[in-house]
């Protein structure tokens, strides 16, 4: 397995169904089984550009994570967000406490 550093474009992209490179980048991160390096500087770019987005970054973030590592649970007390979403091949969030 190799490495790929992600830049903020394909971040923000991908999150932003309206941006025209989405479906492009959706694909790739569907079928790329690379290890994802994340700097802390994009992600907290990404966040920033995220932050008008009706899911906001760092909670895009979150489902992301959970969607990439098949994790069920997440600890928030953050109900109204992470109520509504569906991650890809999860059937549903388990919200606690």
């Amino acid at each position: 397995m190799s490495r790929v550093i992600l830049d903020t474009g394909v971040l923000v992209a991908l999150f932003n169904g309206k941006d025209n490179k989405c479906r492009i980048c959706k694909a790739w991160f569907e079928a790329n089984n690379d290890e994802w390096v994340l700097p802390v500087t994009v992600f907290a770019e990404v966040c920033g550009m995220l932050r008008d987005l009706p899911l906001g970054g760092v909670d895009a973030s979150v489902v992301a994570i959970a969607e990439r590592l098949r994790i069920e649970t997440i600890a928030t007390i953050d109900r109204t967000d992470f109520g509504v979403v569906r991650p890809k091949e999860i059937a549903y969030l388990n919200i606690v406490p």
